[in-house]
């Protein structure tokens, strides 16, 4: 099985990487080739506002616009419009949750992005 995870972010540290969640996440979510629910939660308005998997992970989108202020995103912090989680019962992080602007988590996504790429041409 391909290591998107080792590919796009080097060493895993679960316990140092405030970010863990989020690279988790991703990898987890390339690792099932799920690239085009990766494409729409980009998409700021897409239908498709959060993806999730296994073993317990989620990534969600807040919306920029009215969208972003619905009931739901009271806890999110101030120009945050990506959330990464990743359950503590299934796999132990530090930092099981991390808020990201969106730069921020498109930066995290082009990472997978480049290694499937990588992979397309061989």
């Amino acid at each position: 099985m391909r290591d998107f995870y080792k590919e796009a972010f080097g060493d895993f540290d679960p316990q140092g990487d405030v970010f863990a969640a989020v690279k988790f996440a991703l990898s987890a979510l390339s690792s099932d080739s799920r690239f085009d629910e990766l494409e729409k939660l980009l998409t700021d308005g897409h239908p498709i506002g959060a993806v999730e998997g296994c073993p317990g992970w989620v990534l969600e989108r807040r919306d920029s616009g009215a969208a972003g202020s619905a009931p739901g995103y009271e806890g999110w912090p101030d120009g945050m419009s990506y959330r990464a989680y990743v359950d503590p019962s299934e796999f132990l992080l530090r930092y099981p949750e991390v808020f990201l602007d969106t730069t921020a988590f498109r930066s995290y996504a082009n990472r997978v992005f480049l290694v499937r790429s990588r992979s397309d041409r061989v």
